[in-house]
């Protein structure tokens, strides 16, 4: 998973799966605090895709890029790049 796209597609699925809804009804444009998203599912989310993308993420990485849109561009652009 190295795409804005790939990590996207993968927070949607992860985030519907925590609202019981469709990953095509989550907005990347969202706050994540809007989406449900809390401290106990920041850190399983945080350790889940800093696995699948080979980094350590700090869960608080949520609040510094408070939607999907604006953490997968961060990870793609500035984390992922080395």
């Amino acid at each position: 998973m190295n795409s804005t796209q790939e990590i996207s597609a993968w927070l949607r699925k992860k985030i519907a799966g925590e609202m019981k809804c469709e990953p095509n009804e989550v907005k990347t444009d969202v706050e994540f605090g809007s989406l449900g998203l809390d401290s106990l599912l920041s850190v399983s989310l945080a350790d889940q895709l800093g696995g699948k993308l080979g980094v350590e993420l700090d869960p608080t990485i949520f609040w510094e890029f408070p939607t999907i849109e604006l953490l997968t561009n961060w990870l793609v652009t500035k984390k992922l790049r080395k």
